[in-house]
């Protein structure tokens, strides 16, 4: 993916919580910030799942504690 995102340790584990992310919790963006999907990383560039950026918070679209919450 081209278009990712990259959350600190706070913002990481609020989006794994299914919460959305203000973007002070950002590390860095690589690529287009309003591409319609993003891949989102923690700091180790571990994959957390897919979101959205919008106006300054990230929108959690999917991340990966989603299958064990169902």
């Amino acid at each position: 993916a081209k278009d990712k995102v990259y959350l600190d340790e706070e913002g990481a584990i609020q989006f794994i919580y299914g919460k959305n992310v203000h973007r002070k919790n950002f590390l860095k963006i690589e690529g287009n910030k309003y591409s319609k999907y993003l891949l989102v990383l923690n700091g180790q560039n571990d994959p957390l799942g897919i979101g959205r950026i919008e106006r300054k918070w990230l929108i959690n679209l999917f991340n990966i504690s989603f299958y064990r919450r169902f």
